[in-house]
């Protein structure tokens, strides 16, 4: 579960800013609380190009540093106004099947400057590896020849160095520390309505009978008319089509091509000398339609079905990252899918960045659960709790917001002048 995590002189963020997942005092809402303290979901609101986005891709970023093999393009992160002499800093605590831990890293756009990583035992953190620069130092249960042979290039993670390097799988000492924060990490997913399912989850969730009777309960409960949703067959290939594609004539026996063009998916098969061709199709009664054909909200949602049956079916510690969670589908369908998420219906825990004013609500949020970027005057973003106006719990939180009592409002200019820009 994600309790805290901070970033500074990341995108839009200049001075370190932290999102809290820790619940407070307020008692809206317990069916919201994860383990007696930690919230299943925050909400972030704000104007266009206020840091929303920014701070749900900089936590999606996190992962990357502990992939095995993986090599940083640090010059390729953006820090704040390209300023390349101030480090970018990443902090994040989270906990993992009951452990706490607190991953530290710092990079300017050539290095890993420092890294470090603890968990907390009892009332007493202990260290797991400190880097600085290309040197370590290990905690006392990390001492062991396996450890201090550890060495990595500049731009490389000793997190990911260490996984990479087989700790997991020859259970070296202290690795089950080591799953935890890859398990942790692993559960991190970000979603936005430009996200596309990659062409494997389409054949392989289709073999599955409960996946597609999860996807088709959630078509059809948000009314879109989608009565089935599979793949069905197509003519075979013809020597033509296989001729303009070289993979089709490579395809071997018990093997799966699959392409996606545009919004549409098809499964290429080899069998019995033939290539059998099926395309992903929806059902409105008796009426069949392709994928491309339903409305832009519905892909959305057929997309989030992919990823909401993971997020509800993985075990361990999930985090969904959900970027402008409420465009192109109606205010009615996002409130209840936000509740369900909410009520940990699915498990885990989210995050999501909103425009909607109507879902700002003490119907579906505790006031701990909202939170507003906003930037100065220097383009900088600031991100900061609802806790900290502490609005009454008989307040309209859509009618203040709107009102600009809590700020993270965009300024837009008297009308005049929008008229002179749209003549």
């Amino acid at each position: 579960m994600l309790i805290n995590f901070s970033v500074s002189n990341f995108a839009s963020f200049k001075n370190k800013v932290t999102l809290s997942m820790e619940k407070t005092a307020i008692q809206q809402h317990p069916e919201h609380i994860l383990d007696k303290r930690v919230l299943s979901g925050v909400a972030l609101y704000g104007a266009n190009a206020s840091g929303k986005t920014n701070l749900l891709r900089a936590i999606g970023f996190v992962p990357m540093f502990a992939y095995p093999n993986s090599i940083l393009q640090l010059n390729a992160l953006n820090s704040f106004m390209q300023q390349s002499d101030v480090p970018t800093e990443f902090e994040i605590e989270f906990e993992s099947n009951g452990v706490n831990y607190i991953y530290k890293i710092s990079f300017d756009s050539k290095e890993i400057l420092s890294e470090e990583i603890s968990f907390a035992e009892k009332t007493k953190r202990n260290l797991i590896f400190k880097r600085t620069g290309l040197n370590a130092e290990y905690g006392k249960k990390f001492q062991t020849e396996w450890y201090k042979n550890r060495t990595c290039p500049k731009d490389v993670t000793l997190m990911s160095k260490i996984l990479s390097d087989g700790i997991i799988d020859n259970k070296i000492s202290g690795y089950q520390h080591f799953v935890n924060i890859d398990e942790f990490l692993r559960g991190i997913a970000f979603f936005d309505p430009k996200t596309e399912v990659p062409a494997g989850y389409i054949y392989n969730g289709f073999k599955e009978p409960q996946f597609k009777k999860f996807l088709k309960g959630l078509l059809r409960q948000a009314d879109t008319g989608i009565t089935d949703v599979d793949l069905t067959e197509l003519p075979p290939a013809t020597p033509e089509q296989i001729a303009k594609d070289p993979d089709l004539s490579r395809l071997l026996p018990g093997h799966a091509l699959i392409r996606q063009y545009g919004d549409d998916y098809y499964v290429f098969t080899a069998e019995r000398g033939t290539i059998r061709v099926q395309r992903l199709t929806t059902m409105h009664g008796d009426v069949s339609f392709t994928l491309s054909k339903e409305s832009a909200g519905t892909i959305k949602l057929f997309k989030l079905g992919f990823l909401l049956y993971s997020y509800k079916n993985m075990p361990g510690s999930k985090l969904l990252l959900l970027d402008e969670f409420d465009g192109l589908f109606h205010p009615f369908l996002t409130k209840v899918l936000l509740k369900s998420l909410l009520n940990n219906h699915m498990g885990g825990q989210f995050i999501a960045a909103l425009h909607n004013t109507m879902l700002l609500s003490h119907d579906i949020w505790r006031v701990d659960e909202i939170w507003f970027t906003e930037k100065d005057e220097d383009g900088a973003s600031d991100l900061y709790p609802l806790t900290d106006i502490n609005p009454r719990f008989d307040k309209d939180l859509e009618k203040d917001y709107i009102n600009g009592r809590y700020g993270a409002v965009p300024f837009l200019g008297d009308e005049r002048a929008w008229e002179e820009i749209v003549k």
